[in-house]
């Protein structure tokens, strides 16, 4: 919530041109967000207490790296 009102306050005079947007949040991606997680979120927690620890922590550690490559991608000057 403190990081939605910091996007709200943050954003209030810079987006005046968008109508379904309060500061730097859209609303219809605030709402569909919303409902798919409260639909899907469930069905994470239960598989979540049906996987083994070790499984759920070795996921966990390839996502971080995932993204923290992807992060420092994104800061490096690579060109192809």
């Amino acid at each position: 919530m403190a990081g939605t009102l910091g996007y709200v306050v943050n954003g209030w005079s810079v987006t005046s041109a968008e109508h379904d947007s309060f500061g730097f949040v859209y609303l219809p991606a605030v709402l569909l967000i919303s409902m798919t997680s409260s639909v899907t979120a469930p069905y994470g927690a239960r598989l979540a207490h049906k996987l083994p620890v070790a499984s759920l922590k070795k996921m966990f550690a390839v996502l971080l790296i995932i993204l923290s490559l992807k992060m420092l991608f994104s800061v490096l000057p690579v060109s192809f």
